[in-house]
């Protein structure tokens, strides 16, 4: 939070009842690999992208980071699930062809839990492919 202080309403109260500037006053960054200086980010373009098409009409979030270069478009086959179970069903009656791209349609966070169960299982259905 040091390093973002800069870009941050720093006289508010926080939930401590000391203002943002009192509680960093002791604070230091240990590793500049770790926090980055705002002049030397880890990635020039951001860490998420605002994705748009048929199946996310109101748009989507993607963290760009955790996402190869060659997944950040896609054109073939889709699911959108709208549970983990959903997913997991689909997944155990072998109804999703490989390079089918999954969805978890209006979740936001939530779908990051959901997603944990479907990546333990994932290797169990590339063998079935």
């Amino acid at each position: 939070m040091k390093v973002l202080k800069p870009m941050l309403h720093a006289d508010v109260l926080t939930v401590t009842c000391k203002t943002i500037t009192q509680n960093l006053k002791n604070t230091r960054v240990l590793n500049n690999e770790v926090i980055r200086p705002l002049n030397k980010p880890a990635h020039a373009a951001g860490g998420i992208a605002i994705l748009t098409g048929n199946l996310a009409p109101a748009g989507a979030v993607v963290k760009t980071v955790a996402v190869s270069n060659g997944m950040l478009r896609h054109a073939g086959p889709a699911r959108v699930f709208d549970s983990e179970r959903e997913a997991v069903e689909a997944m155990r009656k072998k109804a999703i062809n490989a390079g089918t791209l999954w969805l978890f349609g209006t979740r936001g966070p939530l779908a990051v839990l959901e997603c944990l169960r479907c990546s333990y299982l994932l290797p169990q259905f590339l063998e079935w492919a």
